[in-house]
């Protein structure tokens, strides 16, 4: 008899893919209608911490290519799609979602790219010797810098990019396998230095409006490749990593983060919609209470929806298995 080892998922990564999740969600939910500057950007900001949060989590477990994996990812995401288009003629919207996958999100084209390339990180992680590796990623970390931030001739495109997640997927991997002195710190410190971080750019961003230079601001720091991101980022990362916490539901609800990815990127017209409504007719306070809700009620919804695409891809595979 023979027993195979299943891969037990880690809760307080979990957790942070939650977190992250929700953090994307109110990305996008419109708080640049709150009217306080400091309080809007603290938000903005904090958002922004979502996409690379996502990215240092692959990195941190490392994405491993595999042909079934990739096909379950494209049919979650082709999944998504059709329940997009239902909704839409269900509220008699004109408006399709293109079934080209490549076309739904600029997260989805980077990410397949970082999918089909990450062997090749893996191999430089694992054989380069952490000095190598060290030096790799401040040399690589300076170039972003100066010809992929402060002058884009690279096309990092302010962070939303193939390239840019090369440098944060790496990051991930040294943090794992290398640590280092800067990622010994106790949790506490950690959280708190990215909550500075983020503090530092809101700050930042509301003095730009005082001197009439918000949108050159909002330009560099309104950008995922922001070194003031990209170190809340990582010291976010490191926050969860200490925690010590196993939960099946915790596992259940972060492994349906990217379905609500999914799902609020296929009716992102009408989230647009309803948060702008939520705040054109509530106080800023009490509408930022209401959107949560809304958030996380976006969140239960395609958790659910998932639980019937999983149970679906599972009965295709079963006849793709017969075929064979």
């Amino acid at each position: 008899m023979t027993t195979t080892k299943t891969k037990v998922r880690q809760s307080n990564i979990e957790l942070l893919r939650f977190v992250s999740m929700i953090l994307i969600m109110i990305l996008h939910s419109d708080f640049f209608s709150i009217p306080n500057p400091i309080v809007r950007w603290l938000f903005v900001m904090g958002g922004d911490l979502g996409v690379n949060c996502f990215i240092l989590i692959s990195g941190y477990f490392t994405i491993r290519p595999k042909v079934k994996s990739f096909a379950s990812f494209i049919f979650q995401i082709l999944f998504f799609i059709v329940i997009g288009n239902l909704l839409y003629i269900w509220g008699g919207r004109d408006s399709r979602i293109s079934l080209n996958i490549l076309e739904l999100n600029w997260f989805i084209n980077s990410y397949i790219a970082l999918f089909f390339f990450a062997p090749v990180l893996n191999a430089f992680a694992e054989k380069a010797t952490e000095k190598e590796f060290r030096m790799f990623l401040i040399t690589w970390a300076i170039v972003e810098f100066i010809l992929g931030y402060t002058i884009d001739y690279l096309r990092f495109e302010r962070g939303n990019s193939f390239q840019a997640f090369i440098l944060i997927y790496l990051i991930a991997r040294y943090i794992k396998l290398h640590g280092g002195k800067l990622t010994t710190f106790n949790k506490f410190t950690d959280l708190s230095i990215c909550i500075i971080f983020i503090i530092i750019s809101a700050l930042l961003l509301t003095i730009s409006k005082w001197f009439g230079k918000e949108q050159g601001a909002i330009y560099y720091l309104h950008a995922y490749n922001s070194p003031f991101i990209i170190v809340a980022c990582i010291y976010l990362l490191l926050f969860f990593t200490k925690i010590k916490l196993q939960s099946t539901i915790i596992n259940k609800i972060g492994k349906a983060a990217f379905a609500a990815f999914l799902l609020h990127a296929v009716m992102m017209t009408w989230y647009g919609e309803i948060c702008r409504q939520i705040f054109a007719n509530y106080n800023y306070i009490l509408a930022i209470f209401i959107i949560f809700l809304f958030i996380f009620t976006v969140y239960f919804v395609a958790f659910v929806i998932d639980k019937l695409r999983f149970a679906l891809w599972k009965n295709i595979e079963k006849i793709i298995a017969k075929i064979g």
